[in-house]
């Protein structure tokens, strides 16, 4: 579990040193972006809890990195560590709604390239709930 830590750490450094300096701004070409000033409560490096109203479905370990502008997500069997599941891309954040848009992934979820998911957002302090297509409940990693 470390040396997953110590990958996506290394991760969000990478986005931050990429990140710009300007404020985000919404695009016309249908991929989502952040909107400015609401990043900063759901900025950082989440784990997988749970589903919401029910326990943990998967003994796979499940990481999601939020930063700025973009967001990723990698699903790993924890005996292996192998990655199982891979993609990432940018989102939008409007008051409570999130939307992640598909941008890059692997051979295992590669057809969900382009696709826009739509969540409603709650981060109550450490705690992420997304509410739509996968509700999940996320807790922020320290």
């Amino acid at each position: 579990m470390k040396k997953q830590l110590a990958f996506l750490g290394g991760f969000v450094l990478l986005l931050s040193a990429c990140s710009s300096s300007k404020s985000p701004v919404n695009r016309t070409d249908g991929k989502a972006v952040a909107t400015a000033g609401q990043t900063n409560a759901v900025n950082g490096v989440w784990r997988f809890v749970r589903n919401v109203g029910g326990a943990a479905t998967s003994p796979d370990k499940k990481i999601k990195l939020i930063r700025d502008k973009h967001w990723m997500f990698s699903q790993f069997d924890p005996a292996t560590n192998i990655t199982l599941y891979h993609h990432g891309g940018t989102y939008l954040l409007d008051g409570n709604s999130y939307a992640e848009t598909i941008d890059y992934a692997n051979e295992t979820t590669g057809g969900l390239i382009g696709q826009t998911y739509r969540y409603n957002i709650n981060v109550v302090g450490d705690t992420m709930t997304l509410t739509g297509p996968f509700s999940e409940v996320w807790a922020r990693v320290k």
